[in-house]
């Protein structure tokens, strides 16, 4: 053992050599942190948190609920706008048994991404890197343990990570590098030793936050969850400088070359249309969707896979459509903020259009359960915590949501196999005895 000090020692010196040439390489920090503190339940160092994020071993440690989007962590740092940067972190990780959940790791822009969290879709808002691992409902249905990256709401699995029933997945150092090219308007993922590049931004602009975020997750269905040795590095410079070192302006476009768009009104309101009050919609909301939606939502563009300039009208098939509309507006989430918004008139006008065309369409077409709220409702009724819900195939989306009745129409084998389930839950307590408890009363008469 005392022989092989000097080895050890020149080891050691000859890696932590390495690593400083590495960080020399790679340009200079623009933020790191080792969280190699004392235990506390505030992260400090500037980290904002919600949830149950503290500091633990040495960690950014989660404290796992039964909730939604919680906990999570944000940090910002000085802004990225140009060329390249790189971003490290230990993803300490490690499944137990969970079934469906999702963790999140963003880079994007402090001034678009909200501050809170509601829907499912405020976690792309203003994000420009949106990198995912989870199970099931929230990764489309691959193998829980995926990790890959979401582009206008669908996720793309690049690999299997992190999942202690499948010892192919786990790996001895399980660091996940990025490089952002802003330029480009892609990032590459690092991982075991493999590169995945070409990966396109959610969202171009600049990037100033990196946000850890956890949603569905059990309390009991992980062996670790924790984030370490948090990077970001100076890259490459912008490929647009100039050797004064003065960023080049926007060039001035050929005329005879600019691509020539759609002239005229691309909300087309001639013909038959569909709904009870059509002329409202022909007068207001047509017109309401071709001055502030259109351009983002239609011919040219189709952001978050939405079109509205082939919208007929008040369509059965079109009411889910309709709902996001309204919950939009209502909200005050669209018109984004920095572009033209109604007036109170025209949205109120708008929202009242389209109350009275769902009230006219009568309640909504009847659905089964999907595979996420079959296994809850399972847990519920048994009191069993068995994820229930893993030998059911995985259910259709309807504009990116599990939750569209016409996804979730009764098909003899989803019915089979649903009742299996159920029959294997109901044997799970058939023979157990209630738990002892005390026995209450209330006068309801005598108040």
């Amino acid at each position: 053992m005392i022989a092989s000090r000097p080895f050890t020692m020149t080891a050691v010196l000859g890696m932590v050599t390495c690593c400083s040439l590495l960080y020399a390489a790679d340009g200079q920090v623009i933020f790191e942190d080792d969280f190699n503190r004392a235990d506390a339940e505030t992260v400090g160092n500037d980290w904002i948190t919600s949830g149950p994020a503290s500091l633990k071993g040495k960690a950014l440690h989660f404290q796992l609920d039964d909730s939604e989007f919680r906990p999570r962590a944000r940090r910002t740092f000085p802004k990225c706008e140009r060329g390249s940067f790189k971003v490290s972190f230990r993803f300490d990780w490690l499944r137990k048994d969970e079934g469906t959940w999702g963790f999140y790791m963003q880079l994007g822009n402090s001034a678009e991404m909200p501050k809170s969290l509601i829907y499912e879709r405020d976690l792309a808002k203003g994000v420009g890197v949106n990198l995912a691992w989870g199970g099931r409902d929230l990764i489309w249905g691959e193998e829980p343990g995926s990790f890959g990256y979401f582009k206008d709401r669908k996720f793309n699995k690049l690999f299997s990570a992190n999942d202690s029933r499948r010892k192919e997945t786990l790996v001895d150092n399980p660091v996940v590098t990025l490089e952002v090219d802003l330029d480009a308007g892609t990032y590459a993922v690092g991982f075991n030793g493999k590169i995945y590049p070409g990966i396109p931004l959610e969202n171009k602009g600049p990037i100033d936050t990196i946000r850890f975020v956890t949603t569905g997750c059990s309390k009991t269905g992980f062996l670790k969850s924790s984030i370490d040795d948090v990077v970001v590095l100076e890259g490459k410079k912008s490929v647009v400088a100039k050797a004064t070192g003065k960023t080049d302006a926007t060039p001035t476009s050929d005329p005879e070359k600019v691509e020539k768009k759609t002239t005229g009104p691309r909300m087309q309101t001639s013909g038959e249309l569909a709904g009870v009050d059509v002329k409202t919609f022909k007068d207001h909301v047509a017109p309401m969707l071709e001055k502030y939606c259109v351009d983002c939502h239609g011919p040219e563009k189709q952001k978050a896979r939405l079109r509205y300039d082939g919208v007929r009208g008040f369509q059965i098939s079109d009411r889910h459509l309709w709902t996001m509309i309204h919950e939009q507006l209502s909200e005050g989430e669209m018109p984004p903020e920095k572009r033209p918004q109604l007036s109170s008139s025209d949205k109120a006008k708008v929202l009242a259009w389209i109350v009275k065309e769902q009230r006219a369409l009568g309640a909504g077409s009847t659905r089964r359960l999907n595979r996420r709220e079959f296994g809850s409702a399972l847990q519920d009724v048994t009191g069993l915590t068995v994820d229930f819900s893993y030998s059911i195939p995985g259910d259709a989306k309807v504009n990116g949501f599990d939750t569209g009745a016409e996804a979730l129409q009764d098909a003899a084998d989803s019915v089979n196999q649903m009742m299996e389930v159920t029959r294997r839950a109901v044997d799970g307590i058939r023979f157990l005895e209630p738990a002892p408890s005390d026995i209450l009363r209330a006068d309801l008469v005598n108040v």
